[in-house]
């Protein structure tokens, strides 16, 4: 009785805890958007930095869960240094999106002016096949900005978004959205009720979808050696429209106001009968490209710290399924 009774105080207090950091989140983008009119943008990074330096360290056990879940992953990464270095950065990266999109909508014009965008070529290629095209991004690097120029930049595309509803933080992502949208940046879709009918019925009209993979979720892939949950939408997506994949990715350059992003070459799956192992094997291969895009630069991805919680969930499915194996089989 009294474990249970100790669940639902913790329980209680760490609900009480989200709420108050989504409300904080909406309070420092609200005094974000005027901070950025008089502060150059290096300065204002660098309040991002701070603040997530500060995060990393007020967060219970931030410190070694990040350390523990990079080590596991990367092992060839000897030096603890530059381990804890990647852990803090991926709290920091977190925060950085926020300020992505007070920092564009101030600078947009230079921005948009100096922007290099490669491989166009390679969305060139998806577009002939006349099925639209699936632009896959992970949260590496600047992919708020990416998704905020594409559509100035040429790449009209729209966007697939997760709902708020699911989301630790739903105020601050219904006000980021609205602030996406009043930048004009292109059509969103919430992910949820037939958010895949509508993506495919967008694809058939030859248009473009561009959305993250690196999100949690039932398909069991292998990420960094060890089973992954991840979600399968782009997978279902690509296997009932038959659309190509083009991985798109943008780092960060010491330059806040630099936009270098290139899109890679399509994806290359073939559909057969069985469509359940045609969706992992699309998810398997946008995963092993998104890990090699990661350990190009791992102090620049956000989802260090759910890593583990993917780990999790695929061992949780993996067990429910054995479970539910007809015996003898």
């Amino acid at each position: 009785m009294r474990v249970m009774v100790m669940k639902k105080i913790k329980h209680k207090v760490a609900r009480q805890l989200l709420k108050a950091i989504d409300i904080f989140f909406v309070c420092s983008f609200l005094l974000l958007r005027m901070v950025v009119r008089v502060l150059p943008a290096s300065a204002v990074y660098d309040i991002a930095s701070a603040l997530g330096y500060a995060l990393y360290y007020l967060i219970p056990g931030a410190r070694e869960r990040l350390f523990n879940i990079v080590s596991e992953a990367m092992p060839e990464l000897t030096d603890s240094k530059h381990i804890k270095r990647i852990g803090r950065s991926s709290i920091i990266e977190m925060y950085k999106p926020m300020f992505d999109l007070a920092v564009y909508a101030r600078h947009r014009d230079r921005m948009l002016r100096d922007a290099v965008l490669e491989g166009l070529d390679n969305l060139d290629q998806a577009d002939a096949f006349g099925k639209g095209v699936i632009i896959q991004s992970a949260h590496i690097g600047g992919w708020a900005l990416a998704i905020l120029a594409a559509r100035p930049l040429g790449v009209q595309a729209t966007l697939i978004a997760v709902n708020p509803d699911v989301l630790f933080t739903p105020r601050f992502a219904r006000a980021a959205y609205k602030f996406v949208d009043s930048l004009d940046c292109g059509d969103l879709i919430l992910t949820g009720r037939d958010s895949v009918g509508q993506s495919v019925e967008l694809l058939k009209q030859g248009k473009r979808l561009i959305l993250a993979a690196d999100v949690i979720g039932k398909e069991i892939v292998d990420m960094f050696g060890r089973p992954a949950a991840m979600a399968n939408g782009i997978g279902r997506i690509a296997c009932d429209s038959g659309a190509p994949v083009v991985p798109f990715c943008i780092f960060r350059e010491k330059d806040p106001l630099k936009l270098s992003a290139w899109f890679r070459e399509p994806i290359e799956y073939k559909p057969s009968d069985d469509r359940a192992s045609d969706v992992n094997a699309v998810m398997q291969a946008i995963t092993r490209g998104v890990e090699s895009e990661i350990r190009r630069a791992p102090e620049q991805w956000t989802q260090w710290g759910a890593l583990g919680r993917w780990w999790k969930k695929a061992e949780e499915l993996k067990g429910e399924q054995s479970a539910a194996k007809p015996k003898g089989d």
